[in-house]
């Protein structure tokens, strides 16, 4: 449907609406063919379904995410909030099970119905999809490093006299064996 509409992921809402299908003798039809379609299979739960071989049919957040922005910029506003408002619901543990692509799911599913993403369900999906990034990672290291760079001054002055110690004992053990030989040649 978004590439019937030439409109990307980060579409908005759109003008048109979800009919019943035609003849598609244009993209816009074919968009609004595919509207009509998911409207439909949005309409008994709220949520597509996902079926596979041998699974127990269970709800699919990703490609309702999708749904409701390919329904959002078609026009058909009314299905698409109410598979937002089902995702709002029940699909913060689906994201944060999944990571960074469910956060950016739900991102481009709030945006696309005008909705913020930053109070998606009573959570900030940009402030979380963030906190899994590289920035996230790094600052996890710096602090990771600096906890190891403490350890290690902190460990330094013992370290450094057990150096010395065992170099006194290696150097007195040198000391008595050289002793020994001279003795041992006069």
């Amino acid at each position: 449907m978004l590439g019937a509409l030439g409109a990307g992921l980060a579409a908005g809402p759109g003008k048109g609406e979800a009919s019943s299908c035609e003849k598609a003798g244009t993209p816009e039809q074919a968009a609004a063919n595919g509207a009509a379609y998911l409207t439909d299979a949005l309409a008994k739960d709220g949520h597509l379904t996902s079926a596979l071989a041998g699974a127990e049919d269970q709800p699919d957040f990703g490609n309702t995410a999708d749904a409701v922005v390919a329904l959002a910029a078609q026009g058909a506003t009314e299905p698409a909030a109410k598979s937002l408002s089902w995702l709002e619901k029940n699909a913060a543990d689906w994201a944060t099970q999944s990571g960074p692509a469910a956060y950016a799911q739900l991102i481009f599913a709030a945006h696309a119905t005008g909705a913020d993403p930053r109070a998606f369900g009573g959570a900030d999906l940009v402030q979380q999809l963030g906190a899994t990034g590289p920035a996230a990672e790094k600052a996890t290291e710096a602090k990771a490093d600096e906890k190891k760079e403490k350890e290690s001054d902190s460990d330094s002055g013992l370290g450094v006299w057990w150096f010395v110690g065992v170099c006194l004992v290696a150097g007195v053990g040198i000391g008595i064996l050289i002793s020994g030989r001279k003795k041992r040649q006069q």
